[in-house]
């Protein structure tokens, strides 16, 4: 609803409460209400958050948000499918809203005292805590805010309430103020020093980088990848890597970079496209012809060879292990160019999933699979006879039968 001029907060508070209680059944919101739940409350407080700043109520904006937050922390609820991520993104506008436009009705150092007692009072669920902390370390930068982050900070994981699972991330967030407060990169390095752990290591890489101490920030990024080679965990690295070459002019060694960022991620597609604008219309088919041979043994890369069209090596690759036929609907060209060849594959792997069967879903997803084969020129001939094959193998499995009945009764 759209809310009319000077609704006092009260009127928000008990639509809130309306809202929770309307979505829950004793205290609970299961997965269909937690849905509800949380378009409910995303409208709430975006028509809140539309009349409020109309009026320059940033305050009563930030108190109701606010009380929304801690409302949702305490509510028992199944969101298994991501509601607790949308509404907190939700929370994080307004919040972003009152920091940016409301600082004559509210003060940031009132904002921050809030932010503040949150997290020393561990009063939201653990996951929701992380939002706090993303906020706080955006914002609140002049500098009796950041030294009253970090003593907060230092509280924090000195309190037993603590558990120890969040001190390594407590850690690398005190460092991250550290940085913002220009404290001496030697004093920074020692605390990294005595806290150890994985993640700090590169957040320390990126205040390196901050500081202009880029050799310092290249060790660590090179160490970072050596420990941990797979993309998921060396993309951030290396891309920073890039960007440190970038800025101090080393195109050798940025372009080295940005290979085996390549190869490190093959079949990706941006990354590719990035690498290929690196080469001329004339230079590329060489290069091209060399990716092509580093290719040969390796599992992977047919985004790359959709790029360049090398359709021939997709069909290639998935007649050598017939699993899916996945790749016909996402390349079109393949049932144009090869239409025998894709039916073959198409018939090899209904079979080999009519074994692996066991559920109504399942026999639903090979029926799917035989209409698509029917579309072919005697696909309806081979739709039935593999029906008829599925139905000889399991003729007690009634819920099969039941879901293949429209190809048995196919002419012959």
């Amino acid at each position: 609803m759209r809310y009319a001029t000077r609704i006092p907060i009260s009127e928000y508070k008990k639509e809130i409460t309306a809202i929770f209680s309307s979505n829950t059944t004793r205290g609970f919101s299961d997965w269909r209400q937690c849905g509800s739940l949380c378009m409910d409350v995303c409208d709430f407080l975006k028509n809140a958050s539309d009349a409020l700043s109309a009026e320059a109520r940033y305050a009563d904006l930030f108190e109701i948000t606010n009380r929304c937050y801690l409302k949702w922390s305490s509510t028992d609820k199944d969101d298994s499918n991501g509601e607790t991520q949308n509404f907190c993104a939700s929370v994080q506008e307004n919040w972003s809203i009152v920091y940016d436009k409301g600082e004559e009705d509210i003060s940031h150092g009132v904002m921050l005292k809030w932010f503040m007692e949150q997290l020393e009072g561990h009063t939201v669920i653990d996951y929701m805590e992380d939002d706090l902390y993303d906020f706080l370390l955006k914002h609140f930068k002049d500098e009796n805010e950041l030294v009253m982050k970090k003593e907060m900070l230092q509280k924090v994981m000195e309190s037993s309430d603590t558990s120890k699972y969040s001190i390594p991330v407590l850690q690398d967030y005190y460092i991250r103020v550290l940085a913002d407060l220009k404290t001496s990169i030697d004093e920074i390095r020692a605390f990294v020093a005595k806290a150890g752990g994985y993640s700090i290591w590169e957040t320390l890489a990126n205040i390196e980088q901050e500081y202009c101490n880029y050799d310092a920030a290249i060790a660590l990024y090179e160490k970072r990848i050596a420990e941990r080679p797979d993309h998921y965990w060396s993309n951030g690295p290396r891309r920073a890597l890039i960007d440190i070459y970038k800025k101090t002019g080393d195109k050798e060694k940025e372009f080295e970079q940005l290979k085996n960022l390549l190869w490190a991620n093959v079949g990706d597609r941006d990354i590719f496209l990035e690498y290929k604008q690196h080469f001329s219309d004339t230079e590329w088919p060489d290069e091209w012809d060399k990716i092509l041979k580093e290719l040969k043994n390796h599992p992977g890369g047919t985004q790359w060879y959709a790029i360049e069209g090398c359709f021939d090596i997709i069909m290639d690759k998935i007649e050598e292990q017939p699993v899916s036929d996945e790749l016909f609907d996402v390349y079109e060209e393949l049932e144009e160019l090869y239409p025998d060849r894709c039916f073959k594959v198409r018939v090899e792997c209904v079979r080999a999933a009519a074994k692996r069967a066991s559920k109504r879903s399942d026999y639903r997803w090979l029926a799917r699979k035989l209409k698509k084969i029917c579309k072919y020129t005697g696909g309806e001939e081979m739709a039935r006879k593999l029906a008829m094959e599925f139905v000889a193998m399991y003729p007690r499995r009634s819920a099969m039968i039941d879901e293949l009945r429209p190809f048995l009764r196919l002419q012959a």
